[in-house]
């Protein structure tokens, strides 16, 4: 029994989609995180994204999110993130998420949701004669 209980913390920590990482605040974080986690979603479709000086600064406003990048040394980059996080692999945004470390380039997601332009379109109209956006 005692052997189980040390090995627990090895094998996981039970968190939604985790990964290798841990969970900041162990078994309270990970039952905070099943709550907040909001599953089945749609990836960013808006993302408001602007550079100062040598950081590129990107923010979700649907689904709160901070996304900092900077350039670190041997081409990588630094990044800091906060808030709601999109994990593509899940498609579900992942709350609550605060990290910093060293990548090897800008994240994915962030990227084409910034470079996609939001195109309206109209449907059929209805029998009433009026139209409506998708």
């Amino acid at each position: 029994m005692i052997v189980l209980l040390f090995a627990l913390p090895a094998i996981g920590q039970g968190c939604p989609h985790e990964g290798a990482d841990h969970r900041l605040l162990g078994h309270v974080g990970c039952q905070i995180q099943r709550k907040m986690t909001i599953e089945r979603a749609r990836p960013p479709r808006t993302i408001w994204s602007f550079h100062v000086l040598k950081f590129s600064v990107k923010i979700d406003p649907k689904h709160p999110h901070l996304l900092m990048e900077w350039p670190a040394r041997s081409q990588r980059l630094w990044r800091f993130r906060m808030g709601y996080r999109w994990d593509a692999n899940a498609k579900a945004y992942i709350f609550p998420a605060l990290a910093l470390k060293k990548v090897d380039g800008p994240m994915a997601e962030y990227q084409r949701a910034a470079a996609r332009q939001v195109e309206l379109k109209t449907q059929e109209p209805a029998s009433d004669g009026r139209h409506y956006l998708e």
